[in-house]
């Protein structure tokens, strides 16, 4: 069977992970080895509207005593999906590219272009640039 591509945003999938619906199998996939600079900058990446690649999913229908659940494992994605999820949740703020630039190490043309997340929390942001995050759309398989 062949995997069907669609489109999720950010704000369904971290909703998904946040109501334990789409979880790592530890069979095959690792645990959370992220450091926070590649979090950041994955955040960064997509704030700048930098496409993600495709992460993958395996859907799974259960049926117990009459009643049916559905949830997702993780194949491929878990990192990014995580990072996502914490800095929603406010586990980190961002970096600035000038003021953090030993630690973050961006190329120079990112950081002469504008960056009003600079340095900030999830919630410390514009709602409109929080929902303009949040209503990104991913590529999903499954």
């Amino acid at each position: 069977m062949l995997a069907q591509q669609e489109k999720i945003t950010i704000r369904d999938i971290t909703d998904l992970y946040k109501n334990k619906m789409l979880t790592a199998n530890p069979e095959y996939q690792r645990g959370v080895v992220w450091s926070a600079t590649l979090k950041k900058k994955l955040i960064d990446s997509v704030l700048r509207g930098y496409p993600l690649p495709v992460i993958f999913l395996h859907h799974i229908k259960k049926v117990v005593a009459n009643m049916q659940r559905e949830d997702f494992e993780i194949i491929d994605g878990q990192q990014r999906i995580t990072a996502l999820f914490d800095f929603v949740e406010g586990s980190f703020q961002l970096f600035d590219p000038v003021r953090d630039d030993k630690e973050a190490k961006f190329p120079g043309f990112l950081k002469v272009q504008p960056c009003p997340w600079a340095g900030k929390l999830f919630s410390g942001m514009d709602v409109e640039l929080q929902n303009q995050f949040l209503d990104t759309e991913l590529s999903v398989a499954k």
